[in-house]
């Protein structure tokens, strides 16, 4: 049962180091490009031409932010929970 469970504790540890190294590489890209002021005028362009509001593209971006802050938060806390749980 133990053998068991350290080996569940270790796909788990495994499967978040995965995990945060995915996250952390798309991050890096994300920071690499530089384009994204660049990137954000085309996008709202691409929008005005589409028909969508300001207002619209505004709330998509926020929305976005708030995704990334709750996916790096859910990060630490499971990083944090992991260490507790293999001390």
């Amino acid at each position: 049962e133990t053998l068991q469970f350290n080996s569940s504790v270790r796909n788990a540890h495994q499967g978040m180091d995965d995990l945060l190294g995915s996250g952390t590489s798309i991050l890096d890209g994300l920071r690499d490009q530089g384009k994204t002021k660049g990137t954000h005028k085309k996008i709202m362009d691409v929008a005005n031409m589409l028909g969508l509001s300001n207002t619209v593209v505004r709330l998509i971006e926020k929305r976005a932010f708030q995704d990334k802050v709750i996916m790096i938060g859910g990060m630490l806390l499971t990083c944090v929970v992991m260490i507790l749980v293999v001390k």
